[in-house]
């Protein structure tokens, strides 16, 4: 690998796991935050790196086909679903 790629690579690794970018109080109401706690994945009130963003991006995805689980944590399926179409929204205006 040449110099320059080496340099590329490391720039982004550093900005992918260190840079704070995502400040998702912009896009989860409190109502959604606590639809996420209820799924019992903690989300923190801070500015995200892109890593931590992609993290919580996966574990609500792990509920894609566990309806009958987030039925029994009182939850509606289509707030989920809504959570997802949150982080897709995220993805596209921070271009990730």
């Amino acid at each position: 690998m040449n110099n320059q790629i080496k340099k590329e690579f490391k720039d982004w690794e550093e900005g992918y796991f260190n840079k704070p970018l995502i400040d998702l109080s912009k896009y989860f109401t409190t109502k959604d935050k606590k639809i996420i706690n209820k799924l019992q994945i903690k989300i923190e009130d801070k500015v995200y790196t892109e890593y931590e963003f992609e993290c919580l991006e996966m574990d609500l995805i792990a509920y894609y086909n566990r309806k009958e689980e987030i039925k029994q944590l009182d939850i509606d399926y289509n707030n989920v679903e809504k959570l997802w179409n949150i982080c897709d929204k995220i993805r596209y205006d921070y271009k990730i």
